[in-house]
């Protein structure tokens, strides 16, 4: 559970406490104490509420700590550790650990050799428990958000509605007695007047700017005075904001129906401690007008009621009446009932303080026992390795992953790396992925073997430890592999990182170097459309070793090729896409929608436009599937050049030096073209990469086609 919200059950506990002490004493404290001391003393309440300041001892940390020990030593021995280490570590007896350490691991499971009192059901229930509680905190935070969030939009929808309707008062008269109550009162920032016809009543508005806003100023002078200073009385005792950090209290303590209960009792005795400092030197005569004015004050504006949070004259009609009694039986406090009222202050205040709250201090037996435990694991640390170790062993070499991931976090660190070192040199990512997965999240193995995997290029592995590092550690990587070209890494990092703010512009510089390799290989660039060869592509998929086939660009038509990458990840070649592919990537429903050079197509038609050929240059176009007796037919020409030249060769040759097919052609006449007729092919069948190559110079503006018919498209 959050500490934060074990912090706000405690004192939601010892503030209760307090409210129930409060409204225990509340039928003897109204006959003797003043409506200001009772408005008041609900402050050691909210503060007990609010502020999780307490004593070394106190009442709650103390009940906490004595649950935890009876709940601790009511277990057996050899459970303790489980409770201390939250069930890390089983702990194994030292037979077991003595038959355990034979040469052979029994063939029952390894369930089996953990301690016979363990419960497997109620094991699920407690844990299913745990969690659930675990994750309350969100349910209160989310509540509590919830509550404030609508209490300040009500209560700035109010203010936005009255300031909507509101009329400056302009009445010097009115305005003059507006300040002279002030002063009386000991108001001294400027107190603003405005009327709104649309409000229930007349009320205050404002904390640091006041405004008294009335239904109307067509009021006797008596009662304007009485309203005024009614208000202004309001703002000096700073009254608004007592109500918001009652109304704090209450969204934080939404859950505790005492809490509510106290805000209630607040907003009756704000109005009754109100008017007792009005009536406090008027005489029985001027009570009883005081009295009235409150009665005409009802419902003399609109319909329009208070904000929960704002300080208005008149509210309901019970609490209308009860102010009226307490108005006509007002009685001056003796000197005794004050000095009763502060030993009972003092009281409260020393017993809010002793409840205390929770402060996360373990007791020294709890402490104890854990010492205890912690020193009898040490001992048995030795024997349960070894036999752990053997285990690891037994079900690695039986392939039975799911008991090999429950006893792999058991060993320790030295045996965790001679196991990832094997797995790894077996090539065996499932396992090595269950192994990591068990291990500490702060382990030093995660970054020795993803330097290992980086430096040995090997992208799957390195995918799986990327799993397990921070944003910190993955941008560092992302940084090495720009720097050493990996484009394959490169792509991974970057679609790992959550770095936003160098997102754009790492996205702008591998979009940079991906359009440079394509155009190697006749792929360019239009807009957010691809072209192959100046066929529009519909479809472009890129082939990354050790990870999914990433779709760089769909369109409606086109058609339909993909790039396969070596390891280390440059492009190994282009070739065009077959129906079978497209089905399994996009679904059958594409499979008629772009062009393929599938099983059933007869005519391939390649075609070429190079912009430029460096000397000694080879320009692959693409790798397609040949068989004997397909024909091909040439049809390309170069603007400059001295010599072109036209072939295929095995895939995956830099620099071949054996061709197919290959057609050599001077400049003659002032031109320079291949065109040759059908050419069967007569080679072994297979795949076979195109190209345009140069010898005598560079080329610029090759064009034309490369055509191959199947052999049985006669």
């Amino acid at each position: 559970m959050n500490e934060i919200f074990k912090v706000v059950l405690s004192l939601s506990f010892s503030g209760s406490l307090v409210i129930i002490v409060l409204f225990l004493c509340c039928p003897l404290l109204n006959k003797i104490t003043s409506k200001r001391w009772q408005y008041y003393i609900w402050l050691v309440a909210a503060a007990r509420l609010v502020l999780p300041l307490a004593p070394q001892t106190n009442l709650v940390d103390t009940l906490l700590q004595t649950m935890q020990e009876r709940e601790t030593k009511t277990l057996p021995s050899k459970d303790i550790s489980l409770i201390v280490n939250l069930g890390n570590s089983p702990v194994i007896d030292d037979s077991t650990a003595q038959k355990e350490s034979e040469e052979s691991i029994p063939d029952e499971d390894f369930i089996s050799n953990l301690p016979s009192n363990t419960e497997p059901d109620t094991d699920i229930t407690q844990d299913t428990l745990t969690v659930a509680i675990s994750y309350l905190w969100l349910i209160w935070l989310g509540v509590a958000l919830s509550f404030l969030v609508r209490k300040i939009t009500v209560y700035q929808s109010f203010i936005n509605y009255v300031r909507a309707g509101w009329k400056e008062v302009s009445d010097i008269e009115l305005l003059d007695m507006l300040a002279q109550t002030g002063e009386l009162v000991g108001v001294k920032r400027p107190v603003e007047l405005y009327t709104n016809n649309l409000v229930f009543s007349p009320l205050l508005i404002g904390f640091f700017n006041p405004r008294i806003i009335l239904p109307s100023t067509s009021l006797p002078d008596i009662d304007f005075w009485y309203i005024v200073h009614h208000e202004l009385i309001h703002y000096k005792r700073k009254d608004m904001f007592y109500k918001w950090l009652v109304q704090v209290v209450i969204c934080i303590h939404w859950f505790n129906p005492l809490v509510w209960l106290m805000g209630k009792k607040l907003e009756r005795i704000c109005e009754l401690a109100c008017d007792e400092a009005v009536i406090q030197k008027l005489d029985v005569e001027k009570r009883r007008s005081y009295g009235d004015t409150l009665l005409h004050a009802i419902g003399v504006g609109g319909s329009y009621k208070n904000s929960i949070t704002s300080i208005t004259l008149c509210q309901s009609a019970k609490l209308m009446k009860e102010r009226l009694k307490a108005i006509m039986n007002f009685k001056k406090k003796s000197k005794i009932a004050t000095a009763l009222s502060v030993l009972f202050t003092v009281a409260l205040m020393t017993g809010a303080i002793q409840a205390g709250a929770y402060t996360g201090t373990v007791s020294q037996d709890t402490q104890s026992i854990q010492e205890n435990t912690q020193d009898t694991s040490l001992k048995q640390s030795s024997k349960k390795n070894n036999t752990y170790s053997k285990m690891v062993k037994k079900y690695y070499n039986s392939d039975n992953i799911v008991l090999f991931k429950g006893v792999f976090s058991e060993i320790d660190k030295a045996e965790q790396k001679k196991w990832l070192d094997k797995i790894y040199s077996d090539n065996d990512i499932a396992f090595f992925s269950t192994a990591l997965a068990e291990m500490d999240a702060d382990s030093s193995l995660i970054a020795e073997f993803a330097e290992k995997t980086y430096t040995d290029s090997d992208i799957a592995f390195f995918s799986v430890l990327i799993n397990y590092m921070t944003n910190k550690e993955l941008e560092s990587w992302l940084e090495r592999a720009l720097d050493d070209k990996k484009t394959n890494f490169e792509a991974m990092l970057f679609n790992a990182t959550c770095n936003k703010k160098e997102r754009k512009a790492m996205e702008k510089k591998l979009d940079k170097q991906r359009l440079k390799e394509y155009k190697a290989y006749g792929i360019t660039k239009k807009g957010d459309a691809y072209y192959y060869n100046k066929k529009l592509v519909g479809i472009l998929l890129d082939h990354r070793p050790g990870s999914s086939v990433y779709a760089l660009n769909i369109n409606p038509e086109g058609i339909a090729i993909k790039i396969t990458r070596k390891k280390n990840g440059k492009i190994k070649n282009v070739s065009y896409m077959t129906k079978k592919e497209i089905k399994r990537f996009l679904g059958g429903q594409f499979v008629e929608q772009y062009s393929t050079t599938s099983d059933n197509t007869k005519k391939v038609n390649i075609p070429i436009d190079i912009s430029h050929v460096k000397n000694g240059e080879f320009i692959w176009i693409g790798t397609y599937q040949l068989e004997k007796g397909d024909k091909v037919y040439y049809d390309v020409s170069a603007k400059k050049g001295n010599r072109l030249i036209v072939g295929f060769a095995k895939p995956e040759q830099k620099n071949p030096s054996t061709t197919y097919h290959t057609i050599s052609n001077p400049r003659t006449d002032g031109k320079l073209e291949i065109k040759s007729g059908a050419m069967a092919w007569k080679v072994q069948s297979g795949k076979y990469s195109l190209f345009i190559h140069s010898t005598e110079g560079a080329l610029t503006d090759v064009n034309g086609k490369v055509t191959i018919v199947k052999n049985d498209a006669d």
